[in-house]
């Protein structure tokens, strides 16, 4: 298994460990007082801040699947299953392998934590975590 946005092992902190975010699953977890969901994206890891960018809504417990892709006229063409994060408010969708919005690429982006696999456990930093004031 490995992980997306890797950190050095001493600036993550130590959230689960990496059997309990099978292929296919979500964790939910707090760190720095933050909650954040990783997602285990066939067996890579990667961790968004659990904070959607159109309304703020806790957009990683929302459903995860796959949607609609551009196709020719009277095709529906369905992909990318698995990797598509639907936020449970207003149905705003987010690539989980980028963070990035399907729709509104320009305004929308998930907040991506840095994740790593050390020893077994899986570690955790939130976007500007270890920085001074």
């Amino acid at each position: 298994m490995s992980a997306q946005g890797t950190v050095a092992a001493t600036s993550g902190t130590a959230v689960c460990a990496v059997e309990d975010v099978p292929v296919g699953e979500r964790l939910i977890v707090e760190v720095d007082g933050r909650s954040v969901g990783i997602f285990n994206v066939d067996g890579e890891l990667y961790a968004y801040l659990n904070l959607c960018p159109h309304r703020r809504a806790p957009v990683c417990v929302g459903g995860v699947g796959g949607t609609l892709e551009p196709s020719d006229p009277d095709e529906l063409s369905y992909g990318m299953e698995g990797r598509v994060l639907k936020c449970p408010w207003h149905g705003w969708e987010f690539d989980l392998t980028t963070g990035r919005s399907l729709f509104n690429d320009q305004r929308g982006r998930l907040g991506r934590c840095s994740v790593a696999v050390q020893d077994g456990q899986v570690l955790v930093a939130p976007p500007g975590a270890g920085r001074r004031p």
